[in-house]
């Protein structure tokens, strides 16, 4: 018996098998880290990538007002749906005469964040026959 003792403490140290729990922390804190930098990016460019809702709905909607004018040689008394096609943006149809007409789309719920590039993106007038729009 002795002899098995022996020979156990002769026997080079093969090391654990798993992690110490410092190496998951640091892995943990790695992870945590580069989740910081990750996220605030990734939200932005979600924003981003949601105002093609709002060029999809104005597009669309400039369309319907065409095709009611086609038809009742008249924007009067043509309507557009209230939101956009994702509901990210709301639709306003104003200054809406007989020639001309504006559309406008504006951010709501968690799209409402997105500031940057208000003038160019959320707010697109299109007119017709007009040059004062």
């Amino acid at each position: 018996m002795n002899e098995h003792l022996a020979s156990q403490a002769q026997r080079p140290y093969r090391g654990s098998h798993g992690f110490t729990l410092i190496e998951v922390m640091i892995v943990v804190a790695i992870i945590g880290i580069l989740a910081a930098i990750a996220y605030p990016a990734y939200g932005k460019f979600v924003r981003e990538a949601r105002r093609s809702d709002a060029h999809l709905s104005l597009l669309a909607a400039s369309q319907a007002m065409e095709r009611c004018r086609s038809t009742s040689f008249s924007y009067l008394g043509c309507a557009v749906p209230a939101t956009s096609s994702e509901d990210h943006y709301t639709l306003a149809l104003s200054t809406q005469t007989a020639n001309t007409f504006t559309l406008t789309a504006t951010a709501k719920g968690i799209q409402a964040v997105d500031t940057s590039k208000l003038s160019s993106v959320d707010r697109i007038n299109y007119c017709r026959l007009s040059n004062y729009c």
